[in-house]
């Protein structure tokens, strides 16, 4: 049974430009923030227990919504834009909304019983999404979308997805919305040598392989402080390192913004 439920409304604390010592347009001033509220959507077998005990197979994820704060028209724009951020998706794969998710992985999990009923694997399977709101300051919306799954194995595997809007259009945010076009890979050069400085320059790549995944600027989202990036495990470091987050501060890349972002 499919099952959406609401977890209540949120509403983020009001972030000035003096957190973040820029000036851009979106930061000049904390205007009111949009109400979100996020829902749940659950489905599961019968004989679901929980990710630890029992057999079954469950997918939850949380849908962030905005219910106010902002109108109807760029409502609507930004809550499809939240759900095809809950639905985690990436561009070139072919989408599936989270029923069809949900479908997926259960048939999944039986196929897997049928074929081996007393194997490990077959025990449970299971995929939650959390999300979280990184900013809400009148400005600029940004949200994450963190997934862990199981499907059999030592671990669980996870991975995040984030984004930023523009709450006045509903428009989403780009790199080069901050960042001047001809200043892409300077900004992958400071993220580099921020990592490497923050690993003690233990890397097991190329540093030259390292500066390419950067640069494509994947899983960049707008927060308070800077410019927050994200790399998946094996995206730039082994599966022991975790997910990797790191901000830029906006002083660090201000010879780089884009005009209007300058700090004053």
């Amino acid at each position: 049974m499919t099952e959406w439920k609401r977890k209540g409304a949120w509403s983020a604390l009001v972030v000035g430009v003096a957190a973040s010592g820029v000036g851009g347009y979106w930061l000049v001033k904390a205007d009111r923030p949009v109400v979100i509220a996020m829902e749940r959507f659950e489905r599961s077998t019968p004989t679901w227990v929980s990710e630890r005990e029992g057999e079954g197979a469950s997918f939850t994820a949380d849908v962030p919504k905005v219910v106010g704060g902002c109108s109807q028209a760029v409502q609507e724009i930004l809550n499809q834009a939240l759900v095809e951020l809950a639905e985690m998706r990436y561009e070139g794969l072919t989408h599936r909304t989270m029923a069809q998710q949900a479908e997926r992985l259960v048939k999944a999990w039986r196929d897997c019983r049928d074929e081996d009923p007393d194997g490990a694997s077959s025990a449970r399977s299971w995929t939650r999404r959390d999300a979280e709101v990184l900013l809400n300051d009148g400005q600029t919306l940004s949200v994450q979308v963190s997934e862990a799954w199981y499907s059999g194995g030592a671990h669980c595997n996870y991975c995040s997805q984030q984004a930023s809007f523009d709450v006045r259009t509903g428009r989403k945010l780009a790199i080069t919305d901050f960042i001047r076009p001809d200043a892409r890979s300077a900004l992958a050069k400071i993220v580099l040598d921020e990592l490497v400085a923050a690993a003690g320059g233990e890397w097991g790549r190329d540093q030259q392989e390292l500066l390419d995944t950067i640069a494509r600027f994947r899983n960049v989202a707008v927060v308070a402080d800077g410019l927050r990036f994200v790399f998946d495990p094996y995206e730039i470091a082994p599966f022991s390192a975790g997910t990797i987050r790191h901000v830029v501060s906006w002083p660090d890349i201000s010879h780089l913004l884009v005009h209007g972002l300058a700090a004053s």
